[in-house]
């Protein structure tokens, strides 16, 4: 597997037509914010301080904001996610492909967003489902499945959204018990 690439690039206006220009760094590796290279082969830098960071990797365009500092936190993160994913010996988010056998299952950003549906319903402080949504929603992006059920990693938390959504029984009195990202409840859940 090749070493992961992010290049940043800004979309400006350039000579009234838009283009994308890599970002400028300083000598300490930092961005130069809203300083691209115009023409990188003469070293040309320009300041643009409109439009948008973008982040190319294979081929394809990621957004990656507006601001200059957040755009090389979001590139740092990613290197730094393929690189786990690249010594644990997973499949990059990119290289995931959706079994077949999976096409109509529940998807597992629809299953998360009917559990913070749910703890709305349920009356939930939206402060806690600001919290859980900061907790799930990383795990949901970058976990590389597309489908609940073909996880076969983070089963727990899974489930969690699973039952979560409504879509499994709950009887007070059993065994199991809900993750500590699931919010309360009166009993404790059986996963079937």
């Amino acid at each position: 597997m090749a070493i992961s690439k992010y290049s940043l690039y800004k979309y400006v206006k350039v000579d009234s037509t838009w283009r994308y220009c890599k970002a400028a760094y300083h000598e300490n590796s930092k961005i130069k914010p809203d300083v691209v290279f115009v023409n990188a082969k003469e070293g040309l830098l320009e300041k643009h301080p409109e439009g948008r960071y973008y982040m190319n990797h294979n081929g394809q365009w990621l957004d990656a904001g507006t601001d200059a500092l957040e755009a090389q936190r979001k590139r740092k993160q990613r290197l730094a996610l393929d690189e786990f994913n690249r010594l644990s010996g997973k499949a990059s988010a990119q290289s995931s492909v959706a079994l077949p056998d999976s096409i109509g299952g529940i998807t597992l950003a629809a299953a998360a967003e009917k559990y913070f549906t749910n703890g709305e319903a349920r009356g939930l402080d939206p402060e806690t489902i600001r919290k859980y949504r900061a907790a799930v929603d990383p795990f949901v992006e970058h976990c590389g499945v597309t489908y609940i059920d073909e996880c076969r990693d983070n089963k727990q938390v899974l489930l969690t959204l699973w039952v979560g959504s409504g879509n499994s029984p709950c009887r007070s009195g059993s065994t199991a018990t809900p993750s500590a990202l699931s919010p309360t409840r009166s009993g404790t859940c059986a996963f079937s």
